[in-house]
């Protein structure tokens, strides 16, 4: 009978232990959290054991799951989805340059978008290079134009700017025109334009040869590269998408993929990359 007792004990206490060690990291409860099974499209409650999904259910069976350690979070009638996944993104190539480039998405009045501008001259040290490299369309402004070169100096004063419109349009004001010896049509690779105003003037403007062009642009180090690479998957992970498939694009070789493959090293990749 002692020798039952005993081994019931350590059986009871290796159960326990064993329960303990794979209680769920986290549990969201009190929700609308979709699997997209139709047996049972819509849950209470959700747990997540070293991100992947452990379980789904009713509030009650799952918060049984809980553990010590267990972080409860009451979603408060929220709808949890699954993470979305974009099939066509250049993400490998955007997220290069990410966080050394001023970005305009998400902007509706062009003043919210000279605003991103004063944002980014309050931290870059004067004289150096404020880049919008694409993302937006004038569709998006209330406005239905294109930022002006008098609207970019007045924004950006004492800084080198390059602002790039799709493959076919690209903005300088004269410091940026400067530092990339940018003084007629001849010093344009790739067949661009410098446009003149109705006196003859340059207007900042150059329309063709932009790729040429954006390959003059000083580059970020590997080392900014790789911490680009790291917040821009950050800024897609904020609007749900936890997978992709990257096309590839201009300009990618492959030693492009080096940061990638780094942050991937350093336990730091956020999204499946495909």
């Amino acid at each position: 009978m002692i020798r039952f007792a005993l081994v019931f004990t350590v059986s009871f206490l290796a159960s326990s232990l064993i329960a303990q060690a794979q209680a769920p990291d986290t549990i969201l409860f009190n929700g609308k959290v979709s699997t997209l099974n139709t047996k049972a499209d819509t849950v209470q409650a959700l747990a997540i054991r070293e991100g992947r999904i452990q379980a789904v259910g009713k509030n009650a069976n799952i918060k049984k799951l809980a553990g010590k350690q267990t972080q409860l979070i009451d979603l408060q009638g929220k709808t949890v989805i699954p993470g979305l996944i974009d099939s066509h993104i250049h993400a490998v190539r955007a997220a290069l340059s990410y966080s050394t480039e001023v970005h305009w998405f998400g902007t509706q009045i062009i003043p919210q978008a000279m605003q991103r501008f004063k944002d980014a001259v309050a931290k870059a040290q004067p004289n150096t290079w404020l880049i919008v490299a694409g993302g937006w369309n004038e569709e998006q402004f209330a406005e239905k134009w294109r930022p002006t070169h008098a609207e970019i100096m007045a924004a950006a004063p004492n800084h080198l700017v390059y602002v790039q419109w799709m493959y076919g349009w690209a903005l300088l004001n004269p410091a940026g025109m400067k530092a990339l010896q940018i003084n007629s049509d001849s010093d344009l690779a790739g067949g661009g334009k410098l446009v003149r105003d109705a006196q003859g003037q340059y207007t900042g403007e150059i329309v063709g040869g932009i790729v040429p062009l954006f390959d003059k642009l000083p580059l970020p180090t590997f080392e900014q590269k790789v911490d680009c690479t790291r917040k821009f998957f950050s800024e897609l992970n904020r609007v749900r998408l936890t997978g992709l498939i990257d096309p590839g694009g201009f300009n990618m070789s492959p030693q492009q993929y080096a940061p990638l493959f780094q942050v991937w090293r350093n336990g730091e990749l956020t999204i499946r990359v495909n």
